[in-house]
């Protein structure tokens, strides 16, 4: 049987906090290029997603519904970061592609996320690292397993 830690109960809180924190650190670093959290995620999705998705894969991916990636999109292809194309087999469906300039945006905003996540690890060994990796996989596992429950059972 596990053995609880005192810490336990607070677990999910400081990692939410954690995160929330880390995210406001990213938004920081990239505001001098004039993006959000809105819109450098989806150039960092597209820069790491082998073809091109179209709009639906790309909702799921930043888990927001596609009105609001649309509006997004919208706003990306303003600013000539992203182009949308339509989908030979399918008139309706359009996928979303990063332009040259996306591209190059996209790269310096990996670069300076590397940047600060190597300046937050700092401190933690490789093994530290090897743990936390290993918490995270399993509780994936875990919301994957509780999230898969709640649909058979709607």
């Amino acid at each position: 049987m596990p053995v609880k830690h005192a810490l336990q109960p607070r677990f999910g809180y400081r990692l939410t906090v954690l995160a929330r924190r880390w995210r406001a650190q990213v938004d920081d670093e990239l505001e001098a290029y004039g993006l959000s959290q809105a819109t450098w995620r989806p150039l960092l999705y597209l820069i790491s997603f082998e073809g091109v998705p179209r709009q639906r894969d790309l909702a799921e991916a930043l888990q927001i519904g596609c009105p609001a990636l649309v509006r997004l999109l919208d706003n990306l292809e303003a600013k000539r970061l992203v182009e949308r194309v339509d989908v030979d087999d399918d008139r309706r469906a359009k996928q979303v592609k990063l332009t040259s300039e996306g591209r190059r945006v996209a790269k310096r905003v990996f670069d300076i996320i590397l940047a600060l996540e190597r300046k937050l690890l700092a401190e933690l060994t490789p093994s530290d690292l090897a743990h936390c990796e290993r918490a995270f996989s399993s509780i994936e596992r875990q919301l994957d397993t509780q999230q898969a429950t709640s649909r058979r059972s709607a």
